[in-house]
């Protein structure tokens, strides 16, 4: 900030036309240049380094304001391209970020001719960098785990133990051998694997013939380190717990994660792992131990280290220069505008291609970054070729797991589509764009899901429903395979898509998928993760309500499912569960309320059998401690690496798509007693409008539900039931409400008084709502003297009783 701050201060200063600001100008093009062209020092200061790389990314800044200001001559800005392209790889981002806006603001000036000398420089750059060497990646947090470079077998010593002392002198021998090795460095890295290999044969040979091994020495057998990291693999013999030696079978240590086998099977005889060089005799009865700063305490720490270097090839860090010299070649596209467009040839859009199915998500998303830039800036006939041509590769990118690249592929879409659109060729895409897009509008990041909604709105204007229909075919299979995603959060969207489907669209349109769509959400009311299964639940009452005779004849598994959820261990899917089967009343009516009514005699008085050890959300593991998840470490670390990786809090892949049966949710438990009556106690409200009768039935039981105190979370079904109570008033009308109101005002008074306040809350919410509806003269005269004083103590009624 500060050096930005100091440019803006420094173009303050240039802003006139006098001999001597001409002066400050070339003084400070000298020392721009000078500062690019200072090559980086070899030295392990750290401060040193630091002021290096700061010192080219304020002269990049003030090239940049330079340029804009235009204040730098035509040889100048020759010079400071050729500068700019020498720090394209710069191991600093930020200094290839300015790379990048210089290259744009010199675009801006010099126009085409900018790309046309940075291409070959650019282009070698994206192409060198978009595969990667796992032995080139550098270890983070080095110290931590106490290892060297990458040569992890370099790794592999041994210690001398009493059975080796006792053995005679070929443990000295070996070990004598093996300090001289780590002190004389190899002649080459081929000749070390040679040796590997070598040994490895013979160990092989001599242990398929049954002979016993003998240990040779540590420079026969460990390769040595070169600076890649190159000399890698060999078979090390091991020691019994006897002192005899025993083979690996032959193994060759090629990997990694093979070292961590070696170091368990260490164990058996005492030996421990030391880096070359750390075997220190204290006498000739001593055991050779290594220092305390490079010894490895434990085996694990090995396949730590491998976790270690996996997590930084992984999906949440760059690529090397790859996104950035994208970034450089986007900068170029917006600084040249409409005359860039007689470049975009097939080499380009290869590129984009290639770096749109690219591992890593930043990579992917600065390819649909240079897509948008394009769209924006080229003439007509470069958008019909870049639209034939990238179509497919935004439908992709509109359905990545990453939120960043689907806003990204958002982006380029919109600016794609719109120009289609006003040149009349927009019609021939939507098939594939619509579907996507669609979806994206319920899609959990915000950013996403409010670019794409005002997207819509642009390019569909109020013919979205009927577009939908047209493509009815295309959206639908879309849908079903967006619910089977790996992602939670793309499941949830899906579900609400279907549920629009039923309510918006066209009904002679929807109406021969109806039973892909509910076959869909009946296999998400499976999943485990329970925002899909909250909102297939909503999504097939809706269906139901919308398409009853088609949906008829999956009523049978419709209503096992919702039965099920009404008991389920989160309240907001009970709350869903009886807002379906409501809608289900409405559909069905006769038919659903004698099923309703056998469910609710179930179901309302089950928390008479509730044990006084009462559980929320129970059998649920606290895995964090102090709020902070723990760090996984060997085998299980690298169980969970190199896998796919999703964003926005995303639960997968832990959050399974669907199982077999309708209770093959692993995150669920047997339901308590008292989750069992809130269920049924949000039936009975949504029952109240249909159905009064059978709250005049189970209202009593539902009040003697409400009473039981002797279970910790009898206050939540207080708080659903009071809540309740002024929508069943409403929903049942005045006069049959006040015919049985009169059995819930002592418990209602009482809960005023509760000390949990969620609950005496919704207590007083009941109070003030009903005396609303009925009037407060009526409900003031069905309390008593003592009712009056609860209410009085309680300090939370707002009205005048």
């Amino acid at each position: 900030r500060k050096r930005q701050e100091a440019v803006v201060g420094l173009l303050k200063r240039f802003d006139g036309k006098s001999q001597e600001t001409e002066g400050e100008v070339k003084k400070a093009e000298a020392e721009i240049r000078a500062m690019l062209e200072a090559k980086a020092k070899d030295s392990s200061d750290k401060a040193q380094k630091l002021k290096e790389w700061q010192a080219k990314h304020g002269a990049l800044l003030g090239a940049e304001g330079l340029l804009k200001a235009r204040k730098l001559s035509e040889n100048s800005r020759g010079t400071i391209l050729a500068l700019a392209l020498e720090n394209l790889e710069h191991k600093e981002y930020r200094v290839r970020l300015a790379v990048a806006s210089v290259l744009q603001a010199l675009a801006e000036v010099d126009g085409i001719s900018v790309y046309l000398k940075a291409k070959k420089v650019i282009f070698e750059s994206i192409n060198r960098n978009f595969t990667r060497n796992s032995g080139q990646a550098k270890i983070k947090n080095q110290a931590k785990f106490l290892l060297p470079t990458a040569d992890l077998l370099s790794l592999v010593s041994f210690e001398e133990t009493p059975q080796q002392e006792k053995g005679g002198g070929a443990a000295k021998e070996a070990k004598s051998t093996a300090v001289a090795a780590t002190k004389a460095p190899a002649k080459s890295a081929i000749a070390g694997r040679d040796k590997t290999a070598a040994a490895a044969t013979v160990v092989k040979e001599k242990e398929e013939k049954g002979e016993e091994l003998s240990l040779p020495s540590t420079a026969t057998v460990l390769p040595t380190t070169t600076g890649n990291g190159a000399a890698m693999g060999g078979g090390l013999p091991m020691l019994g717990a006897a002192g005899k030696h025993k083979g690996l079978r032959g193994s060759v240590l090629k990997k990694h994660g093979a070292a961590a086998s070696v170091a368990r099977r260490a164990k058996i005889g005492g030996q421990r792992f030391a880096l070359p060089g750390a075997v220190k005799g204290k006498g000739d009865g001593a055991a050779a131990r290594p220092t305390t700063t490079t010894r490895i305490s434990k085996p694990k720490e090995l396949t730590r280290w491998k976790a270690e270097l996996r997590e930084q090839m992984h999906d949440t860090e760059g690529w090397k220069s790859l996104e950035t010299s994208f970034g450089v070649l986007k900068a170029i596209v917006a600084g040249s505008g409409t005359a860039f467009s007689k470049h975009v040839d097939r080499e380009i859009l290869q590129l984009i291609e290639k770096a749109s199915s690219h591992t890593n998500r930043f990579v992917r998303e600065i390819a649909y970054k240079t897509i948008a830039e394009i769209a924006m800036s080229c003439d007509l006939e470069t958008l019909k070729k870049l639209a034939k041509i990238t179509c497919l590769l935004l439908a992709k990118g509109l359905s990545d797991n990453w939120s960043q690249v689907r806003y990204a592929s958002s982006i380029a879409t919109r600016h794609m589509l719109l120009r289609a659109q006003k040149e009349g060729f927009a019609e021939e895409y939507l098939p594939i764009l619509l579907p996507p897009m669609c979806i994206n509008r319920y899609y959990v990041a915000q950013g996403v899901r409010i670019y794409s909604q005002e997207s819509w709105k642009l390019a569909m204007g109020t013919r979205g429903p009927d577009l939908v229909a047209k493509y009815i075919s295309n959206v639908v299979d879309f849908y079903v395979q967006q619910a089977q995603a790996d992602n939670h959060a793309v499941r949830e969207a899906a579900c609400a898509c279907i549920t629009e489907l039923a309510l918006k669209v066209d009904r002679k349109a929807v109406s021969p998928k109806v039973d892909v769509l509910l076959e869909t959400l009946i296999d998400c009311f499976k999943d485990d993760s329970w925002p899909v299964r909250d909102a297939a639940c909503s999504a097939c009452g809706d269906f139901i309500k919308a398409f009853s005779k088609e949906s008829k004849p999956k009523m049978k598994k419709l209503y096992s499912l919702w039965f099920e959820h009404l008991k389920d261990s989160i309240p907001s899917v009970r709350e869903g569960a009886a807002i379906a089967l409501g809608k289900a009343l409405e559909a069905y009516k006769e038919a659903a309320v004698e099923v309703m009514e056998k469910k609710l005699e179930e179901t309302i008085s089950a928390v008479r059998e509730q044990k006084d050890s009462s559980t929320s959300l129970g059998d649920m593991a606290n895995v964090t401690q102090f709020g902070v998840a723990r760090r996984l470490t060997g085998k299980a670390s690298l169980e969970k690496s190199d896998q796919q990786m999703y964003s926005c809090g995303s639960l997968a892949p832990k959050m399974k798509k669907r199982g077999a049966g309708c209770m093959d949710h692993s995150f669920q438990r047997p339901a308590e007693p008292w989750e069992i009556s809130d269920g049924a106690l949000y039936l009975l409200r949504e029952v109240s409008s249909l159905a009064p009768q059978l709250v005049t039935r189970f209202l009593p039981q539902a009040v003697e539900a409400v009473e039981k105190k002797s279970y910790q979370h009898h206050v939540y079904l207080k708080q659903t039931f009071w809540r309740a109570i002024p929508v069943i008033a409403r929903n049942m009308g005045k006069r049959p409400f006040k015919r049985i109101m009169e059995p819930i005002m002592e418990p209602l008074c009482d809960t005023l008084l509760c000390e949990n306040k969620l609950a005496s809350h919704a207590a007083a919410d009941c109070i003030e709502a009903l005396a609303k509806y009925l009037g407060q003269m009526i409900l003031a005269g069905r309390l008593d003297d003592r009712m009056r004083d609860k209410i009085r103590r309680s300090g939370l009624v707002q009205i005048a009783l």
